[in-house]
């Protein structure tokens, strides 16, 4: 048994208590991933640990490389009463003592590029250059420190940095066992390190992901505003010839029909576009008021009629009744979400099919149900319907290759859950498809 200033030192660490010091670094070192707060556990927690274990050791100092700035960096030093003591008698701050990578004579240098571990009685050997050696020497008597060890922190083959440890007692009092524990210490710290860095790539990388999501947004709304007017304008001129008075060849009447669906198509791409940049923005304005579910729904499918007529399909809304269902949201965004609904399921059945609305009331909640005898969504396919593009290819089935930008359920799927209400889809391959979404009800 060792003695330093009246203090029973007891450099034999029983192996248990080495077990649970090791246990604990780890713990609350891999317990968060943000490299500063990471650096600054290392050295706290390993300095609590030693100072458990009454092993005499006054600081710890991480010092790791930037081979880019060509230095050795300390990152952190542990909140010890020595370590405060040692910045507060110094000249420099902390953050300032970079050493050169072509400091050869610096011990944390000749370890970073050697991996053999150092023992100093003299902190000039770490801290000259950037510190004069008598500031070094003075800064070590405040501290009460006899010796500092720098261990080489490794990564795999490669340096990556040191670790310091400061040490009121001398080296030849120190166990192997505790030599092992130091060294266990620094590979946890390897590790440590290493995730942190990954961790804070990641984090750099992907805030740099919303930032061109943001913009992306931004150019869309921009575009959108910027396309409406002119889509429309084109619209409304065709619409006029097409119903003007003067009489058009049948080809020339026919070509112009294309060319109105094909203008049809735009502004609805062009609102489907504006819708995500609100919805992205949050800045979707939703109207509450009071209305009749079922009567929303029948008027919907009456819209739908003449597209399902075209299309040779049925288009059943007659189970549905007015009075019956009162809900209370944005009118205007659910008759959206019913038409493209009932669109969607007139697009993907196959001539000869059915399309059938349904309303009902299901434990407080209004229940709509657009079934359709069409070619069905494999399993695997079904989480994307709701997403942004989440578009299904029908390429191969006797729908054929359908049309559409992939974002109308995206939408419907936001605007029922600013609702309050919720969606999804019920679907087999060649057995149809049954959309359904709740609100609640009143």
């Amino acid at each position: 048994m060792k003695f330093y200033n009246g203090r029973v030192l007891n450099n034999t660490p029983r192996s248990r208590e080495t077990l649970a010091a090791l246990w604990k670094i780890q713990k609350l070192i891999l317990d968060t991933l943000d490299f500063t707060q990471v650096v600054q556990k290392i050295v706290d927690s390993i300095a609590i640990e030693l100072d458990y274990l009454k092993l005499g050791y006054r600081a710890v100092v991480l010092v790791l490389a930037d081979e880019k700035a060509g230095v050795l960096k300390r990152v952190s030093m542990s909140q010890t009463s020595a370590a405060e003591a040692i910045m507060g008698a110094g000249k420099m701050t902390f953050d300032e003592i970079e050493v050169p990578l072509g400091a050869t004579e610096n011990f944390c240098v000749k370890t970073y590029i050697d991996h053999q571990i150092r023992i100093t009685r003299d902190w000039k050997d770490i801290l000259t250059p950037p510190m004069v050696e008598e500031e070094a020497r003075r800064l070590q008597q405040v501290s009460a420190v006899k010796n500092s060890l720098v261990y080489p922190i490794m990564e795999r083959e490669k340096c990556i940095g040191v670790m310091i440890f400061s040490l009121e007692k001398e080296a030849s009092e120190m166990s192997d066992e505790e030599k092992d524990l130091i060294q266990s210490f620094t590979d946890i710290v390897s590790l440590a390190v290493h995730d942190a860095k990954i961790y804070a790539e990641l984090d750099a990388a992907n805030d740099k992901l919303k930032e061109l999501d943001k913009l992306k947004d931004e150019f869309i709304s921009i575009a959108s505003h910027e396309l409406r007017a002119p889509a429309g304008v084109v619209k409304n001129y065709l619409w006029t010839v097409i119903n003007g008075k003067k009489k058009l060849p049948e080809q020339v009447i026919s070509d112009l029909q294309k060319a109105y669906g094909a203008g049809d198509r735009l502004a609805g791409l062009v609102d489907d576009l504006l819708d995500v940049s609100r919805i992205e923005a949050g800045r979707l304005e939703m109207h509450e008021e009071e209305f009749d579910l079922g009567q929303l729904i029948i008027e919907t499918a009456e819209e739908y009629q003449n597209r399902a007529g075209v299309k040779k399909v049925k288009l059943d809304a007659g189970e549905v009744k007015d009075g019956v269902v009162k809900v209370k949201t944005d009118r205007n965004k659910i008759h959206q979400v019913t038409g493209n609904l009932i669109d969607n399921a007139i697009k993907f059945t196959p001539e000869g099919g059915t399309v059938t609305v349904k309303v009902n009331s299901n434990r407080g909640n209004a229940r709509v149900v657009v079934t359709d005898t069409g070619v069905g969504i494999a399993k695997e396919d079904q989480s994307r319907l709701f997403t942004k593009f989440g578009r299904i290819d029908t390429s191969g089935t006797e729908v054929g290759r359908t049309t559409g930008t992939g974002l109308g359920l995206y939408i419907c799927k936001r605007i029922v859950e600013l609702s309050k209400g919720k969606i999804w889809v019920e679907s087999q391959p060649k057995k149809g498809t049954k959309m359904l979404f709740e609100l609640p009800s009143l």
